[in-house]
C-alpha cells in the first residue's frame, strides 16, 4: 500500500542489512536482494524487489493510496481486479489495522480497514497483513488484533509471525490450497526465534 512520502522514518529500520554475519544465514538469497534494494533510491526499491523475482509469479499493485475516500475506493477496486485469480494477498499498510480514525481523514491511508479485510476474505482470499507494534504490551495487542480479525473472518485459521518491531497477521481461508497452511507451518520452524516467531492461534490457544 504505497502512500505519499512524509517526514517519518518508520520504514528506515534497515540496520539488520548491515549485519550480514548475523542475519544472512537465514535466507542468503533474500538477504542479498533486500540489501541491493536498500542501496537504491527510495522510489526504485519496490521495482528492484519486483524485478528480482524474490516471490515467483507474484502480482503487484503499486498505485498510490491517498487519504481521499473516492481514491481509496478506486485503489481497493484496483486490488480486487488485479488479485482476482490469486490465493493469497499481502497488504502492507504503513501502520497496520485501522484505529479510531475514519476513512477519508488525514493519515487514514496508513491503515487497512476491517471492512476491507472482510470484503477480500469473503471473496475467498487468504490475507497476510503487516502490523506495526504500538507502544502497548505486545501479547495483549496480538490477542486483541486476532479477535478483531475473527470478527470479520470467523472461520479463518490465524497465524502470527512476530519480529522485534512488527507482527504479520495471516488469515487462511478454508477454501485456500493446502500448500498455504503447509508453508505457514514451515515458516514457523525455518528461522531462529531471535529473528521471527511463528504462532498458530487455535481458538484462542497458541501452538508453534
Amino acid at each position: 500500500m504505497l502512500t505519499p512520502p512524509d517526514a517519518r522514518n518508520d520504514g528506515a529500520k534497515l540496520e539488520y542489512l548491515r549485519q550480514s554475519d548475523k542475519f544472512r544465514e537465514y535466507d542468503p538469497i533474500l538477504f542479498d536482494i533486500l540489501a541491493h534494494a536498500a542501496a537504491t533510491l527510495d522510489r526504485r526499491r519496490l521495482q528492484t524487489i519486483e524485478d528480482s523475482g524474490a516471490i515467483p509469479n507474484a502480482i503487484y499493485h503499486n498505485d498510490l493510496l491517498s487519504d481521499s475516500l473516492s481514491e481509496r475506493a478506486a485503489f481497493m477496486n484496483g486490488c480486487a481486479s488485479a488479485f482476482r485469480h490469486v490465493d493469497l494477498i499481502f497488504f502492507d499498510p504503513d501502520n497496520g489495522l485501522e484505529v479510531s480514525l475514519p476513512k477519508g481523514r488525514k493519515h487514514s491511508s496508513k491503515y487497512l480497514y476491517l471492512d476491507e479485510v472482510a470484503a477480500f476474505y469473503a471473496s475467498g482470499k487468504s490475507l497476510l497483513i503487516y502490523q506495526h507494534f504500538p507502544r502497548i504490551e505486545r501479547a495483549a495487542f496480538i490477542t486483541s488484533s486476532a479477535l478483531r480479525l475473527r470478527a470479520v473472518a470467523p472461520d479463518a485459521e490465524i497465524w502470527t509471525f512476530t519480529s522485534s518491531n512488527v507482527v504479520f497477521l495471516l488469515l487462511l481461508h478454508p477454501e485456500s490450497p493446502a500448500r498455504l497452511a503447509m508453508a505457514a507451518m514451515q515458516a514457523c520452524h525455518q528461522w531462529d526465534e531471535r529473528f521471527i516467531v511463528g504462532t498458530h492461534l487455535k481458538g484462542g490457544r497458541t501452538s508453534v
